[in-house]
């Protein structure tokens, strides 16, 4: 039998954008089901399904057999009476904040998450594709971007950047309240999960995202075995079909990253300087024996880009751009 996550609340449109937002994203490990009175509410939670009750304070007050494992009110964020209000109660989480903050939270009172259908359990493996080129402004982070963009229109995808100065903050005008900074830091203390990926992942457009490291330090202290067991245990613990990263330098956890890859866009120019360093990276390749990357890799030489200005809208004029036809035009 199912096991959900409950959210009682009289507005018929936040209970229901919420789970549907939720089971979407797929976010929690659970599924999330909305009850707009306790009554109806009652009468489902009596089979004993509900692993986490959300609920409007006012519509349990009093009500001491919720049929829940964990009971969360849904507050305005004011301290005031807090004790009082909580009484009986497992916490509080802020009901207007963003969806996305809000399921976060939620995670992290969900404690030791259980397992998600295809998450360690011997579903398929998600498909890896790594960004990559020896050229400086080729205009790889806004190819990766949009191969990230135009899977994650039929498919569930991952978008990770492992540029030690990636600039995604500046170019989408956003402020990041986690990144993969945290992800290592939980790998490193064994507490990386599902249930604590998902508190680190965030919507942008059509695919999800782990920001990138706050500062480079972080990264370099996670270069090599440590991304490589980072991405091991991100497909182990997730059910997307596709993680694409934007790969940085050749060194580190770059070059190890690469290994893992089923397949490397490296998008090249036409001028006879670009094309040098590509031929001295192929060769390279070939000298160090490291044939796994040669045989993935893709080369795709990009026309003049006429590329958006940063800001809220970037995702979408990145979409409209000619850039964006031609790596819609891919055979991806």
């Amino acid at each position: 039998m199912e096991r959900i996550i409950a959210v009682l609340d009289q507005d018929p449109r936040f209970g229901e954008r919420l789970c549907a937002y939720a089971n979407q994203r797929r976010l929690l490990p659970l599924q999330a089901a909305a009850f707009q009175d306790l009554q109806s509410y009652l009468d489902f939670a009596r089979e004993g399904r509900v692993a986490m009750l959300l609920a409007e304070e006012g519509l349990i007050a009093g009500e001491y057999q919720l049929y829940a494992d964990r009971v969360l009110t849904l507050g305005e964020g004011t301290s005031e009476g807090l004790e009082e209000r909580l009484a009986g109660c497992d916490g509080e989480i802020r009901k207007y904040q963003s969806g996305e903050a809000l399921l976060r939270e939620l995670l992290e009172y969900l404690g030791e998450p259980g397992e998600r259908p295809g998450a360690g359990s011997g579903g398929s493996r998600a498909r890896v594709t790594g960004v990559y080129s020896p050229l400086g402004r080729c205009c790889k982070t806004a190819f990766a971007l949009l191969l990230a963009l135009t899977r994650g229109r039929e498919s569930r995808v991952l978008f990770l950047s492992l540029e030690v100065f990636s600039g995604l903050d500046r170019l989408l005008s956003l402020e990041f309240a986690s990144s993969l900074s945290d992800a290592l830091y939980h790998l490193r203390h064994n507490s990386l999960d599902a249930g604590r990926i998902g508190t680190l992942v965030q919507r942008m457009g059509d695919m999800d995202l782990i920001p990138p490291c706050r500062s480079p330090e972080d990264l370099l202290e996670g270069t090599g075995a440590g991304c490589g067991e980072l991405l091991e245990t991100i497909l182990r613990e997730t059910e997307y079909d596709h993680v694409i990263m934007d790969l940085g330098s050749f060194s580190g956890a770059s070059a190890e990253l690469m290994e893992l890859c089923d397949i490397i866009y490296m998008p090249i120019l036409k001028d006879r300087v670009s094309q040098g360093k590509v031929e001295s990276f192929t060769a390279y390749l070939e000298g160090a024996g490291r044939t796994r990357i040669l045989e993935g890799l893709r080369k795709v030489e990009l026309s003049e880009p006429c590329l958006p200005r940063p800001g809220e809208n970037y995702l979408e004029g990145l979409m409209l751009s000619p850039l964006g036809d031609q790596v819609r035009g891919l055979s991806l």
